[in-house]
């Protein structure tokens, strides 16, 4: 073990309040890492945070205060946790350029994005191509991404580092005992989500006379919008609750029965969906990058199809009406959690990233 290993590492806020993501979930479980000394550098917006005039001075100073970060710091790693989206890749060109000028060996570390199963553009791709060819070592979510990473950018070394729980984080105080399903959203409120099925889908299972309340916590770019055609589709069987803070979303998760994100594009491993998984929740979602690597349809989870509202409706309304079916989904679905997505086994594995990094800048 490399003692006192210092490490920049990017992510998002991690206030849960400031910021709904999962990034910032995964980053908050990787800083516990003993022996090693985590400086996080924020990036990304906040939520609510508008891109204007304020905000790119605000990016430009970034750039600014990440070169004498770099210079007061002098990691030994720099870790880059991002996703593939046209923001993030350009962004991501800057602070990679900078580090390579550091000599600091470069981790970086993909969260899903638009572009990891998407065709980027030429120019985005060469971006991408750059990016990983100054980083040398990256970590993806499955091998799956692997898979995808290394037919489409050309990398080599790879290492599979799944999104996992720590059981300790798990913290439950209460739980209620209603009379209807309660179905919840958890987490960013963008299209990329689904919102739009989610919406209509819905609508279908309210008209059908089902028992239901759907609850969204969360925050993004449509809440507005999305709140406002809910209480007009779903009226009384609708509930906001806004951004829950790390001990509040495991009682929210836990006062729930079915965990909805119908994604259709964009999504790397949902840390939301894992921890509902851990606490035995039916998880309705669609086979979008590695989710299909975790969920078994009818076994441990339930898939449906992007871009179908219908398709929700119709798997919804299969479950909600069969509680046998559901706890026995539930019931697979924790023990997948605790068999195959925990926090000890994959603190190890990155411990030995870190290591073989560091091993190789003192060759």
């Amino acid at each position: 073990m490399i003692m006192n290993c210092k490490i920049i590492i990017t992510a998002p806020s991690l206030e849960t309040k400031k910021n709904v993501s999962g990034i910032s979930s995964v980053v908050k479980n990787i800083m516990k890492l003993e022996n090693y000394d985590f400086i996080h550098f924020q990036v990304s917006r906040e939520d609510g945070e508008s891109r204007n005039i304020k905000w790119i001075i605000k990016q430009v100073s970034l750039i600014f205060n990440f070169f004498i970060l770099s210079i007061k710091v002098k990691p030994s790693i720099y870790h880059f946790n991002t996703d593939f989206t046209l923001f993030s890749i350009i962004r991501d060109f800057f602070f990679i350029t900078i580090a390579s000028l550091f000599k600091g060996r470069i981790l970086l570390h993909i969260h899903g994005g638009k572009y990891l199963t998407k065709n980027a553009g030429f120019v985005l791709n060469f971006l991408i191509k750059y990016n990983i060819k100054l980083c040398k070592n990256v970590i993806v979510l499955s091998e799956f991404e692997k898979s995808l990473v290394e037919y489409n950018y050309f990398c080599k070394n790879i290492y599979v580092l799944p999104n996992c729980i720590d059981f300790r984080n798990i913290k439950i105080t209460k739980k209620e005992n209603l009379h209807y399903k309660k179905i919840i959203f958890f987490g960013r409120i963008h299209e990329s989500k689904g919102i739009d099925d989610i919406e209509k889908g819905l609508k279908l299972l309210n008209n059908s006379g089902t028992k239901f309340v759907f609850y969204v916590y969360g925050e993004g770019p449509r809440k507005e919008d999305f709140i406002a055609h809910l209480k007009i589709n779903l009226g009384n069987k609708f509930q906001y609750r806004g951004v829950s803070n790390d001990d509040e979303k495991w009682n929210d998760l836990d006062n729930s029965d079915i965990f909805l994100l119908p994604s259709r594009y964009g999504e790397g491993m949902p840390m939301a969906m894992l921890e509902a998984m851990a606490l035995g929740k039916v998880v309705v979602v669609s086979d979008d990058a590695s989710i299909k690597t975790i969920i078994i349809d009818g076994y441990n989870g339930i898939i449906v199809k992007k871009f179908d509202p219908e398709n929700i409706y119709m798997r919804l309304l299969e479950i909600i009406k069969n509680d046998s079916i559901m706890a026995e989904i539930g019931s697979n679905a924790k023990e997948t959690i605790h068999l195959h997505f925990d926090w000890k086994v994959n603190r190890e594995k990155l411990k030995e990233i870190y290591f073989k990094i560091i091993a190789e800048e003192n060759k």
